[in-house]
């Protein structure tokens, strides 16, 4: 439970991600997951460069590690938390598109459960913030409408 602790958190993670790395290696997919965690961490702290690296660096493993790829529910929330990320930078386009492959796999790996309907209720959320202040509003429109379809 979020409890707000960040920096003790970080502490563990930190130790956690260096032992990680010396046991096995800086491509081990438990290495993704320790640096998703971490990058999350560092967003709700606000220090925005470091979540940018770690989820970042999540991603990069994710993506060439075989047994994971792009639409690994793993690697789907790298994509959700690097949405969540780009929101609060005002980073609008990204945000969407990282919202939006994580919504569209989610959906179609995992069906309509609550789990999805979640997400999509959160997505749907980011994607109505965005038609606001995204520069393309055909854009942000057409994310709002993918959404609010699939909510139904």
């Amino acid at each position: 439970k979020n409890r707000g602790e960040h920096a003790k958190a970080q502490d563990v993670y930190d130790r956690a991600l260096k032992i990680r790395l010396e046991k096995l290696g800086p491509d081990a997919k438990v290495c993704a997951s320790t640096w998703n965690n971490m990058g999350d961490n560092y967003r709700l702290q606000k220090r925005y460069e470091e979540a940018e690296d770690c989820l970042l660096e999540a991603m990069r493993i994710k993506l060439q590690c075989p047994e994971l790829g792009p639409n690994h529910p793993g690697t789907v929330t790298t994509f959700s938390n690097l949405g969540k990320l780009y929101l609060e930078l005002g980073r609008y386009e990204e945000a969407l598109e990282m919202t939006n492959h994580s919504l569209r796999v989610r959906v179609t790996t995992l069906g309509r459960h609550k789990n999805t309907d979640a997400t999509i209720r959160n997505a749907h959320e980011q994607a109505r913030q965005l038609s606001g202040a995204v520069r393309n509003p055909a854009n942000a429109k057409a994310a709002f409408k993918m959404t609010h379809d699939l909510f139904k």
